[in-house]
């Protein structure tokens, strides 16, 4: 990857500023083609019954954005976009939420499995660094939010500010796509918003769940992403997310969980509950019947994994995560029938030995 040098400062009303570092040079020869759902020898080699669209290079550039009215005070988050010159455009768009209560500042690393495998795929491809707050940040939301002292040391702040930050970096990408150098380079319209643990909460609740923040079932919706993928989402139960909240999400949604995705109150059968819970429609689940589906590996890592079990069977896990997560992003962004197929299709189950479950609902 390769870092560009088109600076451009973008000012956008109400959010604050992007400060950017982007080549806006016309697009390469070439597209992105849907993987095919037929793939002949799938039952000889289940490696061919996996979703695999072509592997695009990409580039890397690293932005700003500001809201300048945040409670607490202004807020500023580091932001990595890839995206492939030789993608077709409009390019679909899709935002990235790491895990971590936390927060980091490292935009690069966040959640970058899934950032560079949707640019290599086509996407405009963009990871959010959620900022941490510090502590008189922290308090002031705390005293707005009406916690009290003791209620505020354990109140996990980026509950509050993952959605507002996922509606920012929307906004500054739709500011991006607005510019001159960009007309016609990216589809706001098919935006899609992923997010693993923490993260997958906050997307979840850009689509529509409710969350529980001091007692007070709280909304943060954005209408305009059209699907959402969940990884290791939480239980209900689990810091604000109830049964309740999670009936409130109706756009397509995929969820992503395994056996030994365990963190308690986080079960896995209480992550994979999610998908019970969202209303009917377009929604898929992949559960990984597999202790060595640990945490991580729903953010496409397999260190953690390769602790537990043979590296080479951790990287197969990957690659049946990765392929439904491709594969759904193509089915209900981009409309790709062969995705949409594959979907509908039993290949991740033949593909896995049956080890990774599939449901559509």
């Amino acid at each position: 990857m390769t870092y560009t040098k088109l600076c451009v400062m973008l000012l956008v009303a109400g959010c604050g500023s992007v400060e950017a570092t982007i080549d806006a040079s016309d697009d390469a020869s070439g597209a992105v083609a849907d993987s095919e759902a037929s793939v002949a020898g799938c039952a000889t080699d289940p490696t061919r019954c996996l979703y695999r669209p072509p592997v695009l290079p990409i580039e890397l550039v690293e932005v700003t954005a500001t809201d300048p009215d945040r409670v607490g005070g202004s807020r500023t988050l580091n932001v990595a976009i890839r995206y492939s010159r030789s993608a077709p455009t409009p390019m679909p768009v899709v935002i990235w939420s790491h895990g971590g209560a936390g927060g980091q500042t490292n935009a690069v690393g966040a959640l970058d499995k899934w950032a560079i495998a949707a640019a290599e795929a086509g996407y405009f491809s963009v990871a959010i660094a959620h900022t941490p707050r510090d502590q008189a940040s922290r308090e002031a939301l705390c005293a707005t939010l009406g916690f009290d002292p003791a209620g505020c040391v354990t109140f996990k702040f980026l509950s509050y500010d993952r959605p507002r930050d996922i509606s920012l970096v929307i906004d500054q990408v739709a500011t991006l796509a607005a510019l001159p150098q960009f007309a016609g380079k990216l589809d706001l319209a098919r935006l899609a918003v992923g997010g693993h643990s923490a993260g997958a909460g906050g997307a979840l609740v850009v689509a529509g769940a409710a969350r529980d923040i001091n007692g007070v079932a709280t909304r943060n919706p954005d209408p305009r992403p059209v699907a959402f993928l969940a990884f290791s989402p939480q239980a209900p139960g689990s810091d604000g997310m109830t049964e309740a909240g999670y009936a409130e999400v109706v756009r397509p949604t995929l969820i992503g969980t395994g056996r030994g995705d365990e963190d308690p109150p986080d079960t896995a059968d209480g992550r994979a509950s999610v998908f019970d819970l969202i209303q009917p429609g377009d929604k898929a689940r992949i559960f990984i019947e597999e202790p060595a589906a640990v945490h991580m590996l729903f953010a496409l890592e397999t260190d953690t994994c390769a602790e537990v079990a043979p590296r080479g069977h951790c990287e197969a896990m990957r690659d049946w995560v990765k392929s439904a997560g491709l594969a759904f992003l193509d089915g209900n962004v981009r409309g790709s029938a062969d995705a949409q197929a594959w979907l509908a299709s039993s290949r991740l189950t033949t593909a896995s030995a049956g080890i990774a479950e599939w449901q559509t609902r």
